[in-house]
């Protein structure tokens, strides 16, 4: 039986596979159709259409066939430095700085340079690469894809929530300002203005740094490149928020760099931001009730995470995809 249900699933999955490649806009193209799949929800959105070979192909291509690892968690950090781009203060005052969720990081080549985007070229590169291979330009938004790729991203870790993607995003209007995102060096202060300045309470801030419970540190430290926040970086899951309020003992790797502190295992890393916010009195108390409540933890990350891949858009211009992430082969 279990040999026979093997056989089955993978015919369904030749099937799928075969569906998208003869809807095809010409016989050698890699574009995705934009018809949907027969096997679709029946209140399925024209627009949705394409983002189910896009999973499907963003999964083979770019996520090593559904693996919470590199790629994974570049994709969902892209999110947070695309998104956090943005400042209702200064658009307030009418000055732009940033368009928020708009894919301004794939598509303007200056914010790489800027510091806190270090470490972004590679999954920058495998983005871009992928939109051109497939053809995906005239189809789908630089927004969309950086959105969908961390929210697709994310859902290969064990424990993520059910999250929502939105497709529609227009084009960025011009590259983020530098100095928008913050560092593992800022303090509480200065995490929580940013934060407010880009549309989000401090309670939420300390929701969507769940994130960092399936987060690893590529720059930091050049002897332990790729460590761990905490112990299952695979995993999302509220060791991150336990493991930040254990007390350090030692240097993970090489001692004392820029925004590290000290940790309580070797070749675990602990950014001086976590540190600080897990002890703020402003902070502290959310920071304490996710280290024991996995499901409120996992409820208000995607709320909040929701929100943040919307900062800067207009919702009621954009449509409900969420459906292409409840589908599978």
């Amino acid at each position: 039986m279990h040999l026979f249900n093997a056989i089955f699933f993978q015919l369904i999955i030749v099937a799928k596979i075969a569906s998208y490649a003869s809807a095809a806009s010409t016989p050698t193209s890699n574009t995705p159709s934009s018809s949907c799949p027969r096997s679709s929800p029946t209140f399925t959105k024209q627009q949705c259409c394409p983002w189910y070979a896009i999973q499907e192909l963003l999964r083979t291509d770019t996520f090593d066939g559904g693996s919470c690892g590199k790629n994974a968690r570049a994709a969902l950090r892209l999110t947070f430095h695309d998104a956090l781009g943005y400042s209702k203060v200064q658009e307030n005052l009418g000055k732009y700085v940033g368009g928020g969720a708009d894919g301004s990081i794939l598509q303007f080549p200056q914010e790489l340079g800027y510091a806190s985007n270090k470490g972004l070229r590679p999954i920058i590169t495998t983005l871009s690469s992928f939109l051109a291979n497939h053809h995906l330009a005239s189809i789908i938004s630089l927004g969309d894809l950086v959105a969908f790729a961390g929210t697709l991203g994310l859902s290969y870790c064990s424990g993520a929530p059910e999250m929502t993607f939105y497709a529609g995003r227009p084009a960025a209007k011009g590259p983020a300002a530098d100095g928008l995102i913050s560092g593992p060096q800022d303090s509480a202060d200065d995490m929580i203005a940013r934060f407010s300045d880009a549309g989000f309470s401090a309670d939420e801030l300390v929701a969507l740094l769940a994130s960092h419970s399936v987060a690893a540190a590529s720059t930091l430290d050049a002897s332990i490149p790729g460590a761990p926040l905490d112990k299952t970086p695979k995993a999302f899951d509220t060791r991150f928020f336990n493991e930040t309020l254990s007390k350090g003992k030692l240097w993970p790797g090489t001692p004392n760099h820029y925004g590290e502190v000290m940790s309580p295992v070797r070749g675990q890393v602990r950014l001086q931001s976590d540190f600080v916010l897990a002890r703020d009195a402003r902070t502290a108390p959310m920071w304490r009730r996710y280290a024991n409540d996995a499901d409120l933890m996992r409820r208000d990350f995607a709320k909040a995470f929701l929100k943040m891949t919307l900062v800067g858009q207009n919702v009621s211009e954009l449509v409900d995809c969420t459906e292409v992430l409840r589908s599978s082969i």
